[in-house]
């Protein structure tokens, strides 16, 4: 059900506006229309019913079983610990996508067997540059080649590594990808591809907590290992959305300001980048290095409200706006453009 007003206006999610959707984005300014209906309120109901959160529940179970499994020997199974670090994030993981596909109704635009194949090869190769980096920056002497730098370097290594073949596809591919749906469903799929790899490095070297001083004191090591592998599988499965949440809005902010005859690298864009660096060098670096250093589990417990701090104030709103008209009113409000 669309919500047409004219033929080429439609109401938004900003009561007593519509605005002109040219069949791929939003266009020009939100017009004033007194006429115009306010659309219903709706939230996300009976959210435990929805498929994607069947994804999540099938990607904690494999991860548990293949966690518990893989300390039933007398040595904890690395390869599949990772296993199990991949099924957890990747549940999460194309649960979120699974949602961006139906509240932006990316199927509509998005060729996936095109589109699904670029988005692997994007997440591959920042996964290789970003891990080539990283170890060149650890060969650096002083604060910048040490563990917690590296981990503040993650911020705008990993974000670039995840845009850059996007935006190269963009700017020398043309077509398709330059539409503002498709340009974000580009991007979402490198920011998953790498952080369910992520995910599974995480997990697999989830055993380092059996060297943590404070939770040696109650458990042996080899509890503090297990426990502290089931405690990634958890953990790993929600920090990893940072990965597509961070270069999505970025992407949803440059593709649309592009389709809009705007300049890619409008400032919007720009500050959207700086931000998602920010965000991502003070998760990793403060929470997960100089926080975690002194307190293992503080670290990951303070990641999780800064997650949905970005999710709320940022992606979201910049996601959104790529809702087509199609979509509005189904959408739950915070899901609806302005």
């Amino acid at each position: 059900m669309t919500t047409e007003v004219t033929e080429t206006r439609y109401r938004t999610g900003k009561p007593g506006y519509v605005r002109e959707w040219d069949g791929h984005a939003w266009i020009g300014e939100p017009i004033p229309d007194r006429c115009v209906a306010r659309l219903p309120k709706r939230g996300v109901r009976n959210w435990h019913t929805h498929s994607w959160m069947l994804f999540v529940l099938i990607g904690w179970v494999i991860g548990v079983v293949l966690a518990l499994l893989a300390f039933t020997g007398d040595e904890p199974l690395t390869w599949l610990l990772a296993i199990a670090g991949f099924f957890a994030a990747g549940g999460t993981l194309v649960a979120a996508a699974r949602i961006a596909w139906a509240r932006l109704d990316l199927a509509d635009v998005v060729n996936l067997r095109r589109i699904l194949p670029l988005g692997l090869l994007s997440g591959a190769v920042a996964l290789g540059l970003a891990f080539g980096i990283e170890k060149l920056q650890m060969q650096i002497p002083g604060p910048v080649g040490s563990h917690v730098g590296s981990l503040f370097g993650a911020g705008p290594i990993e974000e670039t590594a995840k845009l850059l073949v996007p935006v190269l596809l963009f700017f020398f591919l043309g077509g398709d990808v330059r539409d503002p749906r498709t340009g974000f469903a580009l991007v979402f799929i490198s920011g998953l591809v790498f952080g369910i790899v992520e995910g599974a490095e995480y997990v697999a070297g989830a055993t380092h907590l059996a060297h943590d001083h404070q939770m040696h004191q109650h458990l042996s090591a080899e509890d503090t290992e297990r426990y502290g592998a089931l405690a990634m599988v958890f953990v790993r499965s929600f920090i990893e959305l940072m990965h597509p949440f961070t270069v999505a809005a970025v992407a949803a902010v440059a593709w649309l300001s592009a389709w809009r005859g705007k300049e890619f690298f409008s400032r919007p864009a720009i500050v959207t980048f700086i931000l998602a660096i920010v965000y991502h060098s003070f998760n990793d670096g403060v929470l997960g290095g100089i926080v975690t250093e002194h307190q293992q589990l503080l670290g990951a417990a303070l990641s999780f409200p800064l997650l949905w701090l970005w999710f709320y104030f940022m992606y979201l709103p910049r996601a959104r706006q790529l809702a087509p008209p199609a979509v509005v009113t189904g959408n739950p409000r915070r899901w609806r453009p302005e």
